[in-house]
């Protein structure tokens, strides 16, 4: 998971890479990978204005 370390800026286009290496109990060698994604921030007005509790993601990402 990647957390920015300030606040994202309204009305902004944003780019996200991650890379390093992959390793868990079913992964036994550490297996390089590299994951972008991209998105675009809406005005602070329209975030504001959500009513609380009620996001537009799935549950499980609440």
């Amino acid at each position: 998971m990647c957390v920015p370390c300030q606040p994202l800026t309204a009305n902004a286009y944003y780019k996200v890479t991650v890379t390093g290496s992959l390793a868990n109990t079913s992964i036994t060698t550490p297996t390089m990978c590299s994951v972008s994604c991209s998105f675009a921030t809406g005005s602070a007005i329209a975030a504001t204005s959500k009513a609380p509790g009620r996001s537009r993601l799935p549950p499980v990402f609440n």
